[in-house]
């Protein structure tokens, strides 16, 4: 990630994964209860209604309230859907029309997305991905309306002989007022190595 990249922690563990706190506030709630019990003491029943009731709203405040964050996790999961799919075109969709390819680092100067076009091209034939597994998919925000996400794959194409890894950094535009769109995208290893160009799948 860029160092600009980041997330609150409201929107962290609130606003993008409310379960972890959910989860503590109501094992708070149900100790509390069961001290109260046992003690035959009624005045702490009412905290730990307290802190049932807090842990039911951010249980609920997260689950209904999609982030900008959530927003390019799942455009993400479509672009890799596609991409296993072989629907190159609804790959090529979800870049701007300046999209920029990097290698190895975010901050190379990039290749134009007609590049990034050709490289594409493979997945049709000679890379064509017969299985694919996403192993990590995070996301933080950057400045303005970019988020960054943080991707890594394990794929398996017709012309690789077997499982190959991967770890790439997608840049998006996610705003109110326009579909979801990638601003750049890096390859940052490809089968455990830094790439020396952008012929990567070619």
């Amino acid at each position: 990630m860029p160092p600009e990249a980041g997330t609150g922690t409201l929107t962290r563990w609130v606003l993008e994964n409310p379960w972890p706190l959910s989860i503590a506030l109501l094992l708070l709630a149900a100790a509390i209860l069961i001290h109260a019990i046992r003690r035959d003491d009624r005045r702490p029943i009412r905290f730990a209604v307290g802190v049932f009731v807090l842990a039911i709203g951010c249980l609920a405040t997260g689950l209904l309230v999609e982030t900008r964050g959530e927003s390019a996790e799942e455009s993400t999961r479509k672009l890799v859907a596609a991409a296993v799919d072989g629907r190159i075109e609804d790959m090529i969709d979800l870049f701007e029309p300046e999209a920029t390819l990097h290698v190895g680092r975010v901050e190379t100067p990039g290749y134009p997305r007609s590049e990034l076009e050709r490289n594409l091209e493979a997945l049709r034939s000679r890379q064509r991905i017969e299985e694919n597994m996403v192993t990590r998919l995070d996301s933080a925000n950057g400045r303005e309306d970019s988020v960054w996400i943080d991707l890594a794959c394990m794929t398996r194409t017709n012309g690789s002989g077997g499982w190959v890894p991967s770890r790439w950094i997608l840049e998006w535009r996610i705003n109110d007022t326009t579909e979801p769109r990638i601003r750049s995208i890096t390859l940052l290893n490809l089968a455990g190595r830094t790439p020396r160009d952008a012929r990567f799948l070619r």
